[in-house]
């Protein structure tokens, strides 16, 4: 019980320090007086929605000769801000270094208990921003599918922590592997079908990228709103790919059970 408790202790005040440390941005200060606001965390939370939103009305509002409805800003904006909070999920953890000046010198247990605290921040940041994104969708009186958005929300994000878990487990801090890792998921956003739909993409092709469970996620929110489902998708593919995913983390946790927690 009380290592339970030590444990949550150590997540809770690291999550604090992670939002103290956006705080951190002097040029996102406003000093009259003896009165100070930092707008650091609010910035570093939100400040992706700027590109969210951006490609939205290029693509969602800009291109409305498309005529077939395939960038509806109604559902194209929670693809775009999914695509969004998985690599934030995932690069938040991956920048995470012990040997930072942050975390010298202070008892903030290990890399397992540094990993989650990271997972957590992004996963309350994703959060933020989902809920706001929802909020001016329905203030600009478009529809929500709200279990549709839901699970896509929640299976991005569930994909976007195991696989930055499973990533740092492996490479833990090497960053020749780290700018490579980037640069796999840059090219992962074209293969993601999260600007255009996967019945654009030649036949010989498309049968590949259904391999990649986010083109299911994606596929199944445009369909759910355009009502014509093509049987291109198949939701139990992703749910399915969960279970082997975490399994593999678990080996490989059990595994490097002594170098990921040498103090517990």
């Amino acid at each position: 019980m009380q290592t339970t408790s030590k444990f949550s202790n150590l997540i809770l005040s690291l999550i604090f320090m992670n939002f103290a440390r956006m705080s951190m941005n002097d040029n996102m200060k406003i000093v009259k007086g003896d009165m100070s606001l930092n707008f650091g965390i609010l910035w570093n939370t939100f400040n992706p929605l700027i590109i969210v939103y951006g490609l939205t009305i290029l693509f969602g509002l800009g291109l409305r000769g498309s005529g077939d409805g395939l960038l509806r800003p109604e559902f194209f904006v929670f693809i775009v801000l999914s695509w969004f909070n998985f690599l934030n999920i995932i690069q938040a953890l991956l920048t995470e270094d012990l040997e930072q000046d942050f975390y010298k010198n202070k008892d903030f247990g290990n890399l397992f208990v540094v990993s989650i605290a990271s997972v957590l921040t992004s996963l309350i940041q994703s959060t933020g921003k989902f809920i706001l994104t929802i909020l001016i969708v329905l203030f600009l009186g478009y529809e929500i599918k709200m279990l549709i958005i839901l699970t896509s929300f929640y299976l991005t994000c569930s994909y976007g922590v195991l696989l930055a878990i499973l990533i740092k487990f492996l490479i833990l801090n090497n960053k020749l592997l780290i700018n490579i890792m980037n640069y796999f998921f840059t090219a992962l956003f074209f293969v993601s079908n999260v600007i255009f739909p996967i019945s654009i993409f030649p036949k010989k092709i498309q049968e590949y990228f259904f391999y990649n469970p986010l083109v299911h996620i994606n596929e199944f929110v445009r369909e759910a709103y355009l009502e014509t489902y093509g049987g291109l998708v198949d939701m139990s593919y992703p749910l399915y790919f969960l279970i082997p995913l975490t399994l593999i983390i678990l080996f490989l946790f059990l595994s490097r059970l002594n170098s990921i927690l040498p103090r517990l």
